[in-house]
């Protein structure tokens, strides 16, 4: 039996167009839906153990009234449930600190996704916060924090 090529490319159509009344091209785009939902939670916990760390660092501060001494080990012993360091962040659970100077102390966290969210926080309480796409480094959050909270 010969088909000739209208009727092919006509039901190759038909086809296509049937995957989603079947389901298959619904369950396509739910995988595409999980993929997209891996970012967000990603950052959420990385910005969950980033507020985690502030919350250590304003907690020692408030011991000493200085940031100076608010360094990884320090916050290793507040808050053994994170990792500290005073290089880059590797991850979520890998914290990069550096107290500033008596009143100020800085903090990064890498997401799973790649993105770098960034905070500084004062005596006052006041905290500024950012996010980049940059080596994740709390030396480099002074220049990329913006938003007060």
């Amino acid at each position: 039996m010969l088909i000739n090529r209208p009727t092919l490319l006509a039901a190759a159509l038909v086809a296509t167009l049937s995957l989603p009344a079947c389901g298959l091209g619904v369950e396509a785009s739910g995988a595409q839906t999980d993929i997209n939902a891996i970012d967000p939670a990603s950052d959420a916990q990385a910005q969950t153990n980033l507020q985690l760390a502030v919350v250590s660092a304003r907690t020692a501060f408030s011991d000493t009234v200085s940031f100076a001494g608010v360094t990884a080990d320090k916050l290793s012993q507040i808050e053994p449930s994170l990792q500290y360091t005073a290089g880059a962040s590797t991850g979520p659970n890998v914290i990069s600190v550096m107290p500033e100077d008596a009143n100020h102390w800085a903090a990064a966290v890498l997401s799973s996704s790649g993105t770098c969210f960034y905070t500084v926080v004062d005596g006052s309480g006041t905290a500024l916060k950012g996010q980049g796409k940059s080596a994740c480094d709390a030396g480099d959050a002074q220049r990329n924090v913006t938003q007060q909270s």
